[in-house]
């Protein structure tokens, strides 16, 4: 269920408030749907890839321009994991694993 709204409805920085303010609405489950996603493989390769080409030399405008995307997406998908564990922390739920990855 998780990820067909994130499918149909992306994070964007524009509507992370919204996705924040929706999470306290989610049931136990959808939660721990949300703590068990994974970022897209090839987004975070990528990511990684242009992150240690940035600490060697200059970005193409271009590919510092996906980077600061890529990035952004990963904060925002941060966030709101943090976010759905905070809040299955407050509903008693164990969630240490978390704080130990």
């Amino acid at each position: 269920m998780v990820e067909t709204l994130l499918m149909y409805s992306p994070v964007t920085s524009t509507n992370i408030s919204e996705w924040l303010d929706a999470l306290p609405n989610y049931t136990d489950s959808q939660l721990w749907a949300m703590v068990r996603l994974q970022p897209d493989a090839l987004e975070d390769n990528h990511r990684i890839t242009l992150t240690q080409k940035s600490k060697q030399t200059t970005l193409t405008a271009l590919e510092a321009e996906k980077l600061e995307q890529l990035l952004e997406g990963m904060e925002q998908f941060v966030l709101l994991r943090s976010r759905a564990i905070t809040l299955l922390k407050e509903r008693g739920y164990d969630v240490t694993y978390f704080f130990n990855l």
